[in-house]
C-alpha cells in the first residue's frame, strides 16, 4: 500500500489518473497539480510527491481532471479547502479535534506514516506560500515547536483548557489529603481511535 494508506479512495472508472489525463505534468514557470475530485487525496499526495523541490517554489496551478476552466486563483483555493476537509476528518485519524478550543493536534495513536504527515505539512506550506488563507486552526505550540521555542503548561491550556487547568491545580496542590479524594481524579485519560473512545 503506497503513501496515504487508508486515505486512498476507490479508483474512478470514469476519469483517467493524472499520469494519463493528457495535461502536461511540468511547466517551466508553474507547479502543476492534476487531480480527480472523486480521488482527491490520493491524487494530491501523489502529485506533490512527484514534484522536484524547486518546482514547489513556483506559482501553483491546479487542474481538476475532466473540467474546463483556467486556474486564476479560485480553483487553487477550492483545491486546498477540499483536500484539507478530507485530511482533517476524524475517520482518517491523522489529527485530534479539541471542541473546547476548536483546534487540532496530531493524533498520537495514528497508524499513518511520517511521510503522510510530511505531505500534509507540504500541502499547508504550499497554500501559505501561494497566499491562500486556510480554515485550519492549530495552537501556538505548533509554531513554537517549529521555531525551536519551548512549550509548556500555557500552551496546553490553550489547546485543552479543561485539562490544562486541571493539571495546573494538581501541580499547585500540596495537601492535606490525596489527589483521588480531593480532586475525584484517577491517573487515566481518554484517547479517540478511529471514532472510538478508549480509557488508558
Amino acid at each position: 500500500e503506497n503513501a496515504g494508506g487508508r486515505l486512498h479512495q476507490t479508483q474512478s472508472i470514469e476519469l483517467l489518473p493524472p499520469s494519463q489525463c493528457g495535461v502536461p505534468a511540468e511547466h517551466p514557470d508553474l507547479c502543476i497539480i492534476r487531480v480527480r475530485r472523486d480521488h482527491l487525496v490520493e491524487d494530491a499526495l501523489d502529485e506533490l510527491a512527484r514534484q522536484h523541490p524547486n518546482d514547489l517554489f513556483k506559482p501553483l496551478r491546479v487542474h481538476f481532471i475532466g473540467e474546463e476552466g483556467v486556474d486564476a486563483g479560485g480553483v487553487r483555493k477550492e483545491f486546498f479547502q477540499l483536500v484539507l476537509q478530507v485530511l482533517f476528518r476524524t475517520e482518517y485519524d491523522l489529527f485530534t479535534f479539541f471542541p473546547e478550543s476548536r483546534m487540532f493536534w496530531f493524533n498520537p495513536t495514528s497508524l499513518e506514516s511520517k511521510e503522510v504527515y510530511m505531505l500534509v505539512g507540504l500541502i499547508i506550506g504550499i497554500a501559505v506560500y501561494n497566499q491562500v488563507i486556510l480554515d485550519v486552526h492549530f495552537p501556538s505550540a505548533l509554531y513554537k515547536k517549529l521555531l525551536g521555542i519551548p512549550v509548556g503548561l500555557p500552551e496546553l491550556k490553550e489547546l485543552d483548557p479543561t485539562v490544562g487547568k486541571s493539571l495546573e491545580s494538581l501541580l499547585q496542590f500540596s495537601g492535606p489529603g490525596c489527589v483521588e479524594e480531593i480532586f475525584c481524579l484517577s491517573f487515566a485519560m481518554e484517547r479517540t481511535v478511529y471514532g472510538e473512545t478508549h480509557t488508558v
